[in-house]
């Protein structure tokens, strides 16, 4: 449902809707933890599935606080955003050469990607009962490191370590543009969309999970 501001201030906002009352959206920060856990690499989604030595428990890491305007109005999206810290460490189930880098002949190889940086993180939450979530993530102002070693190609090598942390292969499934699943819809009642403290699992596998640690006073 569309939504009209009337009024805002620093810290409130009054929404308006036809044929309703207004609505007080307030700005709230929740701690929140966001995981993928798993390989990355081609077209491989599990690490038994690769001729290669891959560690199934390599993850993807953002961890922060993010901020959103939350109503008491049902049928409104909720986007929150903030500036997380993220840690990488994934393997990399790629294609080499048999005989070496020009070889047609390509077979399974291995890299490990060590990594972090600052991301600028959006979470939208849905007002629609069991849809959950969608995360989108690009790279922020600070530090960024990217380390990766293995038995891939050079080329390939270079490019996992130049693709961090902006590229949507760049470690797990890329964090921009990934769905939170919501089996048990604690993200909408009645309607209303916001963060819930609690644990936000993937339903299936190589999708993010989201872990909310605390509501900030």
């Amino acid at each position: 449902m569309k939504r009209i501001l009337v009024a805002a201030s620093l810290s409130t906002a009054v929404v308006m809707r036809a044929g309703s009352a207004p609505a007080t959206a307030v700005p709230v920060s929740y701690d929140v933890e966001l995981k993928f856990t798993g390989i990355s690499g081609h077209h491989i989604e599990k690490a038994a599935d690769c001729a290669a030595p891959v560690s199934a428990t390599g993850y993807d890491l953002l961890v922060g606080t993010v901020t959103g305007d939350e109503t008491s109005a049902p049928d409104d999206d909720v986007e929150y955003s903030g500036v997380l810290q993220r840690s990488t460490v994934m393997d990399f189930c790629e294609l080499k050469g048999r005989r070496g880098p020009n070889d047609d002949e390509r077979v399974d190889c291995a890299a490990r990607l060590v990594g972090s940086a600052v991301m600028q993180v959006i979470i939208t939450v849905y007002s629609d009962a069991g849809r959950g979530a969608w995360l989108e993530a690009t790279p922020a102002p600070g530090a960024t490191t990217s380390t990766v070693t293995g038995g891939c190609d050079p080329a390939e090598i270079n490019q996992i370590r130049s693709d961090y942390p902006g590229s949507s292969h760049a470690g797990g499934g890329s964090p921009n543009g990934q769905a939170i699943d919501d089996s048990s819809s604690k993200l909408s009642v009645a309607g209303v969309a916001r963060l819930q403290v609690g644990n936000y699992p993937p339903v299936y596998p190589n999708v993010w999970a989201l872990r909310v640690i605390k509501r900030l006073p």
